[in-house]
């Protein structure tokens, strides 16, 4: 059960957004146009989904996204409701808030101090076909609709931000009892703490790398790698009597192992993305923040390569991204038709925002990884990006 649709109302920089998703969606564009807001709206959430599940207010502040008060979130003069809705094939999950203790959401800053800081369910409903009853504000629990998969799946998302825990000598476990499967944390602090647990699991034969025939996850982890970083290796252990993990990498195997700090951030930025994929279930949701971060160009372009991979082995990607190599390697893959361009979506957000206008152009890519169309802004059509193209693979 894929996501197909993001939809909202009233929510930051958006009076309405409708963005069609895909296997692996794009988002690219401009500084402050909406990109992080329009992927905030899907983690917000699942944050609500995993922390507070029959709370009457909708978290803003928590593990996932961190957004302020009520009135940092509400569209400036929007008057209405704010509304998120995701979309699959045959499900549609719908919540609709209102700030607390107010009327007027162009407003949104009435009532006590303290209700400034959430928003209040107004009403909720799942389901496109047979659609079950919402609840009104006399009778709310906001995430109450036991046993819906498709609200599993949205729980069940794993985000992964810009920024990585890249310095530290050994690395914490989840706080939780029963942590969300394959979540490295928005930071990747937990990374080395789920390869440590399954190195020696079998990995399914889909997510292997195409050159690479081994089985474990400490194998493919390096595979991965290796595309990235060629030589690269990456070993954990558990600390005894912590509930801590070392990591260490090295550069071939008559390198010593080093700890991350001190092998360059490329290969501790990568490495929490490369155990996500490998290590998670079949539809689950993958968000990613700057892949491309520390990256040289080439490793870019074989990162988005790496992306369209996975976005064909049942996981689902949606990455921002203000690569132009990432997205050269993407239009690659689907040159080489590793992957169907059905199964791309590509969104660059402008930021130029009308009355009716959302701000955001989405140009198709046909099966030799040519655009539709190419937006002012929209990186550069440098020689360099036509080269990437006419690389092997």
């Amino acid at each position: 059960m894929k996501l197909r649709e993001i939809s909202i109302r009233g929510f930051k920089c958006f009076g309405a957004l409708d963005l069609p998703v895909a296997s692996l969606t794009v988002l690219s564009g401009f500084n402050a146009s909406g990109k992080s807001t329009a992927l905030q709206s899907l983690l917000l959430m699942a944050q609500g989904l995993r922390t507070s599940p029959y709370a009457a207010h909708l978290p803003l502040n928590g593990p996932l996204v961190r957004l302020g008060t009520a009135g940092d979130v509400v569209a400036r003069g929007f008057k209405g409701q704010v509304e998120f809705a995701f979309s699959s094939e045959q499900n549609k999950a719908r919540w609709c808030f209102r700030t607390h203790g107010a009327t007027d959401l162009a407003e949104g800053l009435e009532g006590e101090s303290g209700d400034r800081e959430r928003l209040s369910l107004i009403e909720q409903a799942s389901g496109i076909v047979n659609p079950k009853p919402a609840f009104g504000s006399q009778r709310i629990r906001p995430y109450a609709l036991d046993d819906d998969p498709w609200l599993d799946a949205l729980r069940d998302i794993i985000f992964l931000g810009a920024t990585r825990n890249s310095q530290l000598d050994v690395y914490p476990s989840p706080d939780d009892a029963e942590p969300i499967h394959a979540d490295v944390g928005f930071e990747g602090q937990y990374a080395a703490w789920w390869y440590a647990r399954s190195a020696d699991n079998e990995v399914p034969p889909p997510r292997r790398h195409p050159k690479d025939p081994r089985i474990t996850m400490r194998a493919q982890v390096d595979a991965w790698l290796g595309d990235l970083f060629p030589t690269a290796e990456a070993s954990a252990e558990t600390v005894r009597g912590a509930a801590l993990t070392k990591l260490v990498f090295r550069m071939g195997r008559s390198s010593e192992w080093l700890r991350p700090a001190n092998i360059g951030y490329g290969l501790s930025y990568a490495f929490p993305l490369i155990v996500a994929l490998l290590a998670a279930r079949e539809g689950q949701i993958v968000v990613v923040d700057s892949p491309e971060a520390h990256l040289h160009p080439r490793a870019q372009s074989r990162m988005g390569q790496m992306l369209a991979h996975f976005a064909t082995v049942g996981i689902q990607i949606l990455v921002e991204t203000h690569s132009d190599h990432v997205l050269s390697g993407i239009r690659l893959a689907v040159r080489n038709r590793l992957l169907d361009p059905n199964e791309v979506a590509i969104h660059f957000f402008s930021g130029a925002k009308g009355e009716a206008e959302s701000g955001v152009v989405s140009p198709l890519i046909d099966v030799n990884g040519s655009l539709s169309a190419w937006p002012e802004g929209f990186f550069d059509q440098a020689d360099n990006d036509l080269m990437e193209l006419t690389q092997p693979a």
